[in-house]
């Protein structure tokens, strides 16, 4: 399944909880600019099955990992929006995370 996560939320999946947790790194090419290179941002997701201990995962837009296998989840980072802009930094609460949660091997 695709969802769209904002700061904090959670999304359930059999076998386990993925929560979006913040963007620790933007340097993605602003739409406003010219670059020699895409850029990159990076998430910081919690994972976790049941009511148990929550990992933090690190994905990637442009760079490795871009997904993980955690306990037969399958997640996959797939966008962080909006497009930055070098007149207007983003603001962390306005970042959204499109991901892809899937089961694997059953």
């Amino acid at each position: 399944a695709q969802v769209s996560l904002v700061e904090g939320d959670e999304v359930g999946q059999s076998g386990g909880r993925v929560a979006f947790g913040q963007v620790l790194e933007d340097s993605r090419c602003p739409v406003d600019a010219m670059c020699v290179w895409a850029g990159n941002a990076a998430v910081e997701l919690g994972i976790r099955a049941g009511m148990g201990p929550t990992y933090s995962l690190k994905l990637n837009t442009n760079l490795e990992p871009r997904s993980t296998l955690w306990n037969g989840l399958r997640v996959t980072l797939l966008e962080v929006a909006p497009a930055p802009r070098a007149a207007e930094p983003t603001k962390p609460d306005a970042y959204i995370v499109r991901v892809r949660v899937e089961t694997e091997g059953k």
